[in-house]
């Protein structure tokens, strides 16, 4: 388990045992989250002092230079599901694609985001990526081969998105929004798939969809934990 903390460390811990493993130095200023690659061999960590680490979770040692975002603090951050890839967001209202292998930048930045970036989302191939801005309250999906937007923005949401996922087979993206609501979209089109589900008081903070693609969990800051039922031609 890594953790984050004001006094500019990572810390990994046996979570059995409730023991300190080891504690990872190299950021100025607060670290503001931490994420494993999907084989737990690298470890990412972004700071308030605007970069991105990257580290070898087994030693501790950094792999390459940090990477400078250089837009302020990072919003958010996630492997891809191979592990190839990491895709960081900043207060440069841009997605920034990365190598973890090496340190180095994977091509150029995904632009068009009409504000801060406040989430982001790999699929199950990693084909496809997800990210909501917090500028128009809208979610762009972007093709990672040929790293353009995927139809049009998808509108509905009337305040910033911060909870999505993809369904298992990638052809649905839900998605929870500080307006209480969790839409279901087809990343095909960019068309709403069905009626906002409404339930929940306040903002949608978490979903997941579970691995059979029929049942849709979320939570928001009413307290509550609600399940849905979706139907095979909405979560295909």
């Amino acid at each position: 388990m890594a953790t984050a903390g004001n006094d500019s460390t990572v810390r990994l811990w046996n979570p059995v045992a409730g023991r300190l493993v080891r504690t990872i130095t190299g950021h100025v200023g607060a670290v503001q989250s931490v994420v494993f690659s999907p084989d737990g061999r690298r470890l990412a960590s972004a700071g308030a002092d605007k970069t991105v680490r990257l580290w070898q979770s087994g030693t501790g040692r950094a792999i390459g230079e940090a990477l400078k975002t250089s837009e302020g603090p990072v919003y958010a951050m996630n492997f891809s599901p191979d592990g190839k890839l990491l895709a960081t967001s900043d207060g440069g209202n841009v997605v920034r694609l990365w190598d973890p292998a090496t340190g180095g930048a994977a091509g150029g930045p995904l632009t068009g985001s009409a504000g801060p970036v406040l989430n982001l989302t790999f699929n199950r191939n990693g084909k496809l990526l997800a990210t909501s801005s917090g500028g128009d309250n809208t979610v762009r999906l972007w093709d990672l081969e040929t790293r353009r937007q995927i139809a049009v923005p998808l509108t509905g949401h009337t305040k910033p998105v911060r909870a999505m996922r993809f369904s298992p087979r990638g052809r649905v993206l839900a998605t929870g929004g500080d307006d209480g609501t969790v839409r279901l979209w087809d990343t095909t089109t960019g068309s709403p798939k069905g009626s906002p589900l409404l339930g929940h008081e306040g903002q949608v903070w978490a979903l997941r969809i579970s691995p059979d693609g029929k049942r849709l969990i979320t939570a928001g800051v009413d307290d509550k934990v609600r399940l849905w039922p979706l139907t095979t031609r909405n979560a295909a």
